[in-house]
């Protein structure tokens, strides 16, 4: 892969500078609402001024990957933090950059703004650190980030049937979500790597099924624990490690479903 460094880690903080906007605010408990439009739309036009300097700064005629920074987390399982544009992820990082302030100004909520700035600059880095990503894991990981403040965005600033909306959301992009791993675990060329990459996804979707799934399925899909339970077993006799971590996701969908269709039979 050829590759093109500069000195000043850019891609970096443009992914940084979001995060830590999205963590300021999350931690500030005592802001009026004036106050917090004015660090989100702050923080979203400086953002904004890095994606159009590295815009600037881009080389043209070349196909290799610039800004690149690459710094190792996992050696055993391969990961790093591995950033570069090209030609292309330049203008989806642009275009991410440009629509995010506009989407602060238009939408200024009078209902816990804080709460959704710091929502808004959340989706805003992962959706750049997707676009950035060269490391696989690394773009499945910003991938996911993705889906926890576009469901509390959906869930809490929404509108009719919210709720069932931000779990259908969910549910249906999760699913993806677990196909997504196999794919990039299937393109891996060594085993050890592979185990590692199971484990730590393993205990990444634990991790969060522990804090975010069992609100859900307690509140809008009303799965069972029992429901669950033979979901699990069912799925890892099918298929393993990976039934089993599609096993919940799988049972909701099939939930959701159900219930729609029951729904619509009982209307008609």
């Amino acid at each position: 892969m050829v590759v093109v460094n500069h000195e000043f880690p850019y891609l970096t903080v443009l992914v940084f500078v979001p995060a830590a906007g999205a963590l300021f605010l999350g931690v500030t408990t005592r802001a009026s609402r004036l106050v917090v439009e004015i660090v989100g739309m702050t923080v979203a036009f400086a953002t904004l001024a890095f994606a159009i300097t590295i815009a600037v700064l881009l080389h043209t005629g070349t196909g290799a990957y610039q800004f690149v920074s690459d710094h190792v987390w996992a050696q055993s399982l391969g990961i790093s933090w591995f950033v570069g544009v090209d030609g292309i992820s330049v203008f989806l990082v642009l275009l991410a950059a440009v629509l995010f302030p506009i989407a602060l100004a238009g939408a200024r909520v009078r209902e816990n703004a804080r709460a959704f700035v710091a929502w808004m600059l959340l989706l805003e880095a992962a959706c750049i650190g997707t676009f950035i990503s060269l490391d696989l894991i690394m773009f499945f990981l910003f991938f996911e980030l993705t889906l926890v403040p576009a469901y509390f965005l959906i869930s809490g600033w929404g509108y009719t049937r919210r709720a069932y909306a931000a779990v259908k959301f969910f549910i249906y992009t999760f699913l993806g979500s677990a196909f997504l791993l196999v794919g990039i675990v299937a393109a891996l060329d060594s085993w050890t790597k592979m185990a590692g990459v199971l484990l730590f996804y393993t205990i990444y979707v634990n991790v969060e099924n522990a804090i975010l799934t069992p609100r859900i399925m307690r509140s809008s899909v009303n799965l069972m624990g029992l429901t669950i339970l033979v979901a699990l077993l069912l799925g890892t006799a099918l298929a393993g490690i990976v039934g089993a971590l599609v096993a919940v996701p799988t049972a909701a969908l099939i939930s959701v479903l159900l219930e729609e269709y029951a729904v619509q039979k009982d209307v008609t």
